[in-house]
């Protein structure tokens, strides 16, 4: 019975090294070389969010709900929007820019939840909840006879936040992989709410 369990613990712990080194470092790895695509998609989404916050009137401050609403309530959604980094054409109306700003943002979530496997369970999460937020956007957005945007102010301001931080589950899990953080790559505004 000894001689047995003897074999048995060393076949075992063989089984354990052989999945070390074939399975799990080569899994890791893998999840370290995606980590460029995921951050370029991240902070694309990043970018999108800005550009909004831009078209409110309140980027380059310390981003709470309260600016947010305040906002909202002095945009007539009727009104042209110019976005030169969107296009050189301006938008007819409020409702049109942040449908494009919609559709560029839920093509980013469904590039990233291709590699849905590979992912951090919390930056997961993350890019989930921003795509449900893009869907109960959309669905709720149209052209109606409303004086501002206060009704979209909640999703202006979890949008960003989520987009802030699944940026910030992705670093930690990069470096939680053992990857060195590259100086400048992956950056939080200052001033943002990452609650």
């Amino acid at each position: 019975l000894g001689d047995m369990m003897l074999k048995f613990s060393y076949s075992f712990v063989a089984a354990i090294i052989f999945y070390f080194i074939n399975v799990h470092i080569p899994k890791e790895n893998k999840k370290l070389r995606q980590y460029s695509f995921v951050h370029n998609k991240l902070t694309m989404m990043e970018r999108s969010c800005t550009a909004i916050l831009y078209q409110l009137g309140v980027s380059g401050q310390t981003i709470t709900r309260e600016l947010i609403v305040a906002a909202c309530l002095k945009i007539d959604p009727q009104k042209e929007v110019f976005d030169a980094n969107e296009k050189l054409i301006p938008f007819h109306n409020w409702y049109e820019y942040l449908e494009s700003k919609a559709t560029t943002i839920k093509g980013y979530t469904s590039d990233l939840l291709v590699l849905s496997e590979s992912l951090d369970a919390e930056l997961l999460s993350k890019i989930l909840e921003i795509e449900n937020i893009i869907y109960n956007f959309r669905f709720k957005s149209g052209v109606f006879s409303n004086e501002n945007l206060s009704w979209l102010d909640r999703y202006f301001y979890d949008l960003i936040k989520l987009c802030y931080q699944a940026h910030a589950c992705l670093r930690k899990y990069y470096l939680n992989l053992g990857g060195e953080k590259i100086s400048g790559t992956i950056t939080l505004r200052e001033g943002y709410d990452v609650i």
